[in-house]
């Protein structure tokens, strides 16, 4: 299924795209290590771009983008995943995979979340709830 940009919103850290059918595209576009206060500032404009209500959730980022602890614990919280319907994580470095590891066992947040090699399939997964 294709996906229909609606609104772009660029950060100095990242770009959030809203596409309809409903679902936030959150890419980390800069070398950076995201703390919970970007994290809170991500969700807050993911809670904008949706009115309010729980939307389809995928993030990507940058080879040596890092999370901290504070921003997986922030994202897997009952505030962090308000907005989330579920949640797919795009994964492209070894990095990643053990961070999502962590994140998925460590963190467990409560909305459905998978892991994807590719958007296509992350996009595919997400259509379904």
């Amino acid at each position: 299924m294709k996906l229909k940009l609606v609104k772009e919103i660029v950060l100095d850290y990242a770009t959030v795209r809203l596409f309809n059918p409903p679902l936030v595209r959150i890419e980390i576009t800069k070398d950076f290590v995201v703390t919970a206060k970007e994290a809170k500032e991500l969700n807050f404009i993911m809670g904008d771009l949706s009115g309010g209500k729980e939307i389809r959730y995928m993030l990507l980022a940058n080879e040596k983008t890092q999370f901290d602890s504070s921003s997986r614990e922030y994202t897997a919280s009952v505030e962090g995943s308000q907005f989330k319907k579920a949640e797919a994580l795009i994964i492209r470095t070894l990095a990643h995979r053990l961070l999502a590891d962590l994140y998925l066992k460590i963190n467990k947040p409560p909305k459905p979340v998978k892991t994807f090699t590719n958007e296509e399939d992350g996009i595919d997964w997400l259509l379904t709830f």
